[in-house]
């Protein structure tokens, strides 16, 4: 009888583990919520870190006081409102497709406060496969879709639709399905 209760008792074991993740209404888990992805972890393992996953404490507080140094300097520029327009097409700077006339500055993005760590242990990069924690190369058919669909912002930024001067359509005419070179769903 005892046997009995104990294999029950563990039988029951994983029902209550997964009775205990909040789930959608089709069953599946619910990862609904907001997430905080700033992180001073690169994706892409710096090459001084070599195939070494984690970091030691002082390695991750050299790399925070680096940052913030760096984000002061951005931060802390004196903005006035009687400063003039900028410059009629952007100041040629379009990293991005930024131009210098709408594009984000470091006042708004959020670069992170912290290194990432997984059970209490620095982490070097974001990629931990492969083991070099470098992201693999891209297959052609991925490098031609980049290639067309940033293909627009490869320009001298003079305040025009520089894409409308093409045949064709633009980056922002297709759904991914009809990008040139899409094999997805297909057998």
């Amino acid at each position: 009888m005892r046997k009995s209760i104990l294999l029950c008792m563990i039988a029951l074991l994983p029902l209550t583990a997964v009775a205990e993740i909040k789930r959608t209404a089709d069953g599946k888990p619910d990862l609904s919520g907001v997430y905080d992805t700033g992180t001073l972890t690169p994706l892409n393992r710096p090459k001084e870190f070599g195939d070494k996953q984690f970091m030691s404490a002082d390695e991750a507080k050299f790399i925070l006081g680096e940052i913030q140094k760096r984000f002061a300097v951005l931060t802390e520029r004196e903005s006035s409102a009687d400063r003039g327009a900028p410059k009629k097409g952007g100041d040629g700077n379009n990293t991005f497709g930024a131009g210098g006339v709408g594009g984000y500055n470091g006042f708004w993005i959020d670069p992170g406060s912290e290194v990432s760590t997984v059970n209490g242990e620095y982490r070097t990069s974001i990629i931990y496969d492969p083991p070099n924690g470098q992201q693999p190369s891209m297959v052609p058919a991925a490098m031609g879709k980049m290639s067309f669909v940033y293909g627009s912002f490869s320009h001298q930024n003079d305040g025009t639709a520089s894409w409308l001067a093409k045949e064709g359509p633009g980056p922002f005419d297709l759904l991914e399905s009809e990008w040139p070179g899409n094999t997805a769903g297909e057998e």
